[in-house]
């Protein structure tokens, strides 16, 4: 189809259009795992506080350095706890990096997706989508570390 006076702005549009479905595609939330409907006793409850803490210190760095930059050794040094302390809720560095990664996920969800789909469907949920993305990024949410 052609679009007679549009130039390449038609192109970028459907391109961008595109991306950001793929992207909606790939941020949907997953249905959560049955474990975390269950109520926790007291110790498994402040366990999960720390694991949460802690995913959000890394979320931090990682959105700065990379995963490549989040260590073990300096998350557990910024966060005030031991190696072995940080291992007991990450057994290796990848599941400390897939559980961030994760968690990051959820952020954008939280912050960027659910917001956006409240958008009636086509151009306004788009730029509801890239607008509630443009306030995370100027309220530096994922901030630098």
């Amino acid at each position: 189809m052609a679009h007679l006076g549009c130039g390449g702005a038609y192109h970028n549009i459907r391109t961008f259009v595109l991306f950001i479905s793929f992207v909606l595609q790939f941020f949907m939330p997953k249905s959560a795992p049955r474990a975390l409907h269950k109520k926790a006793p007291r110790r498994q409850a402040r366990g999960l506080r720390t694991r949460e803490a802690i995913l959000a210190r890394a979320v931090d760095i990682a959105s700065v350095q990379g995963l490549e930059g989040l260590t073990v050794g300096s998350l557990a040094e910024q966060l005030r706890m031991s190696k072995s302390g940080l291992f007991a809720h990450f057994g290796s560095k990848q599941d400390l990096q897939l559980a961030t990664i994760e968690a990051a996920r959820m952020i954008f969800i939280k912050k960027v997706t659910r917001p956006a789909l409240a958008a009636p469907k086509g151009m306004p949920r788009l730029w509801g989508l890239v607008e509630q993305w443009l306030i995370l990024v100027e309220k530096r949410f994922l901030r630098r570390v």
